[in-house]
């Protein structure tokens, strides 16, 4: 390629790649600023008015502030988050493939399909904040699932007020939100597998159960990694569901060491980092939380690729 071209093809790159850097790079590079210097609001107003003098390099003191101070309050969000995450992607992945089996199978008529396809993709093409206000209507003390429940002889739930019913309520809501996208995935992959593979195992004998447990499953997970990762990242930072459906209550308490410890039963890493951030204006200890929520990540990540190359093997 001649030299001219490679100037235009830079130039056409460049506006998505300024977006990138100023969207993307610039904010963590600030980010990591934050996280090793003693900035938050107090910090700014000195700023406005002395300098730059004000601003303190503290190294990892934020970090070692969270362990010290906040490090029950932080392992216990920690272990509800990765539970969260393994829960929600688990029933996203096998719903989803579970749907798309059925979707795709023959003795559906095209027309059936298409309806079928509109109805359960509905959860995934109306806003999500939408649904989750009205999931949370429906947990309510007075809401329609306990009208139900009432109704058929069950005493009401408390789903807003106790931490176990609370965790159970948010994962429902972000299930029912997160299936369709695994299932229009899974579906795709179905549709891709040579209709070849099932006719030789129909020769071999194979049962139905056979088919879908060694051709269908093997493959659909095969093409599937690259968005179970993404579903992980996105549920692991799943921001939405928890603080508009009660913004990471009912508070619970634990004692350790006798000293007591309060935080939200439902809270996850990005809401307990967004509530320093927002509410206590703690942007340094916010940003060193963003790191660890990051590290996490990069671990979950990285067992998922290992997962993957099993998975091809």
């Amino acid at each position: 390629m001649a030299k001219k071209d490679y100037k235009t093809a830079y130039f056409f790159v460049s506006p998505g790649m300024l977006l990138i850097f100023f969207l993307s790079f610039l904010p963590l590079v600030f980010s990591l600023v934050i996280a090793f210097t003693n900035l938050e609001k107090q910090v700014i107003g000195d700023f406005v008015r002395e300098g730059f003098k004000v601003i303190r390099f503290v190294g990892f003191d934020n970090f070692r502030w969270i362990i010290k101070n906040d490090g029950v309050i932080l392992f216990k969000t920690l272990q509800w988050n990765i539970v969260w995450t393994f829960i929600n992607v688990f029933f996203h992945v096998s719903l989803g493939i579970t749907l798309a089996i059925m979707l795709n199978n023959k003795w559906m008529s095209t027309v059936e399909k298409t309806i079928w396809r509109f109805i359960l993709i509905l959860p995934w093409a109306i806003p999500a904040f939408v649904t989750i206000l009205v999931w949370r209507a429906m947990f309510y003390e007075n809401g329609f699932i306990n009208a139900i429940l009432t109704y058929i002889g069950i005493h009401p739930i408390p789903w807003m007020t106790s931490p176990f019913w609370a965790r159970i309520a948010v994962l429902i809501i972000n299930i029912w939100l997160g299936v369709p996208f695994m299932m229009i995935i899974a579906l795709g992959a179905l549709q891709s597998i040579p209709a070849e593979l099932y006719e030789a195992a129909s020769v071999d004998g194979a049962t139905p159960w056979q088919k879908i447990r060694y051709i269908t499953v093997p493959l659909v997970l095969r093409v599937m990694m690259p968005s179970i990762l993404l579903g992980i990242i996105w549920t692991f930072n799943k921001f939405d569901v928890i603080w508009l459906f009660n913004k990471g209550g009912p508070v619970v308490s634990v004692t350790v060491g006798g000293k007591v410890y309060s935080y939200g039963a439902t809270n996850l890493l990005i809401t307990y980092m967004y509530n320093y951030f927002y509410n206590q204006h703690a942007w340094n200890i916010a940003a060193a939380l963003g790191y660890v929520v990051f590290f996490v990540l990069l671990a979950l990540s990285l067992i998922n690729m290992k997962l993957q190359k099993w998975a091809e093997e």
